[in-house]
């Protein structure tokens, strides 16, 4: 039996200052309520969790108890998601800054949604694992339905909360079948599982549904445009990074440790998966007028072309995960960023709709500029970062001799940069909202935006910087 001492938990040090700053922000709220207070101490979390990994770094890797297992990869993905929940709560400032109550709340539940992903990415055991992917959806299905006076608010946190928990039951299903074969919840065991194992098969089928589900893969993305259109603007950010983030890191740790992930059945449906989202997330983005639902199926496609990635990375390591990932994550948190300072929680629509970003350049050229470079990068065109995540992609699927999803990539590739074109020519045009007073954004918003935009450009000019 592990014994837990404090030096043993110093590996864990980022995850406890967020949950130690989410309990102390409770009883702030219960105290006085100040949304400039609230909105300080969660930045603060972040920033201090964020300087904190570098403190801790040298201890790693470390085995803390059975259930958390940290890592350099932990601590990448760790920093994706706090970078994620830092670009949401400085965005939130602004944006529930009309809401009429609760304001202090929203912080509260963003930073234990951060604090639940980190222990997920993190989790070594099955117990571990799904009080952490629990600890991090809960808040979400509060913060989708946040706007109460907006049905389809409350539509996406209805529907995100019954078909998370259908997820949920896939999952513990297959992990109660994996635990009748091997005996054991811990990941690293599971390795003992026979390549042969019916029953493992099954169960790794089962738990690849209920993470396929938070990761929107083809045939389990049907809530991500409704959700992503429905959840107010820093939200849906926090659900196309954060939490997708953390999903991606346990499913690396299994493809690495469970060599029945390899199996040759598992494989062709991962490749069936993946080959699903990239042409149809691709194809039904083309006829959105909703850039959050034109986002919501391209995050789909997105997830598509990283299966590629995920299926041979127990052979060639995790890099072009972790780069195609942060590249991504950059990108999307630049698009929400700019949405966000669009338009407040009482009229989400005003960021949304096409119509309404028409001649945004003559509204505020910096915004303009900014949102054109953030879906030039996803679309991976050279010198941004999101052609580095893509080069990455194909290097990965050249050495694994993946052709098929490869052909598939490009295909996906050439119908997004049509898509995400599309948008970029609105911004641009004359006429729609062209004439009404300029947009004025936040400091804050500001200050994040130029950083994020300066990271896809510095990236895609110079990827030493990231790899």
């Amino acid at each position: 039996m592990t014994t837990l001492t404090l030096a043993s938990l110093t590996p864990l040090v980022p995850v406890l200052v967020m949950s130690g700053s989410a309990v102390l922000l409770m009883l702030l709220i219960s105290f006085v309520r100040s949304h400039l207070l609230t909105l300080l101490l969660g930045l603060t979390a972040v920033v201090a969790a964020m300087a904190s990994m570098s403190l801790v770094g040298q201890n790693l890797p470390a085995q803390v108890t059975l259930l958390i297992y940290v890592d350099g990869s932990t601590h990448f993905y760790w920093s994706m998601i706090l970078l994620s929940t830092l670009v949401c709560i400085g965005v939130s400032h602004a944006y529930v800054r009309s809401a009429p109550s609760f304001r202090e709340e929203w912080y509260l539940l963003l930073l234990v949604a951060a604090c639940g992903g980190m222990v997920l990415a993190a989790s070594s055991h099955m117990a571990a694992l799904f009080i952490g992917l629990e600890l991090m959806s809960v808040p979400l299905y509060g913060l989708a339905a946040f706007a109460l006076k907006n049905k389809r608010s409350l539509e996406a946190g209805i529907k995100y909360l019954v078909l998370s928990a259908t997820a949920s039951a896939f999952l513990l299903f297959g992990i109660a079948l994996i635990y009748a074969e091997t005996g054991s919840l811990l990941l690293a065991q599971w390795a003992s599982l026979p390549v042969d194992s019916s029953l493992g098969l099954l169960g790794c089928a089962m738990i690849l549904i209920g993470l396929g589900f938070k990761l929107s893969w083809v045939p389990f993305h049907t809530w991500t445009p409704d959700v992503y259109q429905g959840a107010p603007m820093p939200v849906t950010a926090f659900l196309a990074t954060a939490s997708k983030v953390a999903v991606v890191a346990v499913l690396v740790r299994l493809f690495i440790q469970v060599p029945l992930w390899q199996d040759n059945a598992l494989a062709m449906l991962l490749a069936l998966v993946g080959g699903a989202s990239i042409l149809l997330g691709n194809l039904l983005a083309i006829s959105q007028t909703s850039l959050k639902r034109l986002l919501a199926y391209s995050s789909i496609a997105h997830f598509g072309y990283l299966m590629i990635a995920l299926t041979i990375v127990a052979q060639h390591g995790s890099r072009s995960v972790w780069v195609y990932l942060a590249t991504y994550v950059i990108a999307t948190l630049s698009a929400f960023a700019v949405l966000s300072s669009l338009t407040g929680i009482k009229d989400d629509t005003q960021g949304d709709r096409f119509e309404a970003l028409r001649g945004l350049y003559q509204r505020n050229p910096l915004l303009a500029l900014a949102l054109a470079l953030s879906l030039i990068s996803m679309a991976g065109i050279p010198l941004t970062a999101g052609f580095v995540g893509k080069f990455a992609l194909f290097a990965s699927g050249v050495a694994s001799g993946q052709w098929v999803l490869l052909l598939l990539v490009v295909a996906g590739s050439a119908i997004g940069i049509y898509y995400y074109l599309r948008v970029v020519s609105v911004l641009f045009q004359r006429g729609g909202q062209t004439l009404t007073a300029g947009v004025n954004v936040p400091t804050l918003n500001g200050i994040l935006i130029a950083a994020l935009s300066f990271m896809t450009l510095a990236i895609g000019i110079w990827p030493d910087f990231l790899i």
